[in-house]
């Protein structure tokens, strides 16, 4: 055989960025939304400021730098795979976790490095701008092509609904009156959509087992809707203390509302747990970890601004919930990737 070169079987070991699965996304929204809770915890002086947040923050940069790399080259190799996660009514909420990550990112890096500005602008801008176009592409889809009712799940809220994380930085970044008019999309999206998926999910047969995971989603609007409040409302600090208080308070609800469906998501979980004994651990379990992250932080950011032994226990509860689910997910992932053929 000539020096150089290698047999069929060689060539086949590498890597083949056309296998990422777009449920990776998931794993970078997460990790992000894990780091910015730590964060803030830490920020507000909840929990001592140990490092955690900034590792949390590394380990998501480095692997969201992966994934967006890998998807990227998925893209290029493999447009139609890349058309076909578009075009899937289940996968192409994953998507939708691709913008927010670029939206969130900036928020956590910012106030560490404020010299990267310019940097963070023009990621959270791609984030805003490709999370706004997802969203009207997939509305005009919809109306065009109605989908059936049970192809609806809860995770059809992140390509929507997701948009409301837009304040986080846009508002630090200099772009409040953009990320609030994108935030208030958002939020009507969800408003909108909210009854069509309780419905789907009280009257339309029960969701295929891989999908189940998806309904932690429900969590994760209310908790978003109460963050962009806050971040928005630092806005109008000392301006106006009525209606200051007045979303205060409308936060601090949300949040609540976020951990009330916390409870039909571990009912419907528990019922379909021989289910999901039987077809074992999937990537999709990534959607539950970004929804507990923003339930921890509407809890920390309740707790900043009415300190309660209630609103800490909750937080820091959240917190620590949030933690453990997505280590565990990370772990699992990781010896799934280890074990694949």
């Amino acid at each position: 055989m000539p020096i150089g070169r290698k047999t069929p079987a060689q060539r086949s070991k590498r890597p083949d960025f056309t296998q990422i699965p777009v449920q990776f996304f998931g794993a970078t929204l997460g990790l992000t939304g894990l780091a910015l809770a730590w964060q803030r915890a830490e920020n507000l002086h909840i929990l001592p400021d140990v490092g955690v947040a900034s590792v949390l923050l590394i380990l998501a940069g480095i692997i969201s730098v992966l994934i967006f790399t890998g998807y990227g080259l998925k893209a290029m190799r493999a447009p139609a795979l890349v058309g076909a996660d578009l075009m899937h009514p289940a996968r192409v909420t994953s998507l939708g976790a691709a913008p927010m990550t670029l939206m969130l990112l900036p928020a956590g890096v910012l106030p560490s490095m404020p010299e990267w500005a310019v940097a963070l602008s023009v990621m959270w801008l791609t984030g805003a701008f490709a999370h706004v176009a997802l969203a009207s592409w997939l509305v005009v889809t919809w109306l065009r092509r109605r989908p059936a009712l049970q192809d609806v799940t809860p995770a059809w809220f992140v390509p929507l609904v997701g948009m409301v994380v837009a304040p986080s930085a846009g508002v630090d970044l200099g772009y409040a009156p953009l990320a609030a008019a994108i935030a208030f999309a958002g939020s009507i999206a969800w408003l909108v959509m909210l009854p069509i998926v309780l419905w789907r999910l009280a009257r339309s047969p029960a969701l295929p087992v891989d999908l189940v995971p998806g309904v932690f989603v429900l969590v994760a609007p209310p908790a978003l809707v109460a963050l962009a409040l806050g971040a928005l409302a630092e806005l109008s600090n000392g301006t106006a203390h009525v209606a200051g208080l007045v979303v205060v308070h409308v936060a601090a609800g949300l949040s609540y509302v976020s951990c009330a469906f916390l409870l039909p998501v571990v009912l419907i979980i528990l019922g379909r747990i021989r289910d999901i004994r039987a077809l074992g651990f999937t990537y999709g379990w990534w959607s539950a970890t970004f929804p507990l992250a923003a339930l921890a932080s509407a809890g920390l950011q309740t707790q900043a601004m009415l300190p309660t032994a209630i609103h800490h226990a909750m937080a820091t509860g959240a917190l620590a919930l949030v933690t453990l689910v997505t280590a565990t997910v990370g772990v699992l992932t990781l010896r799934l990737i280890i074990q694949r053929p």
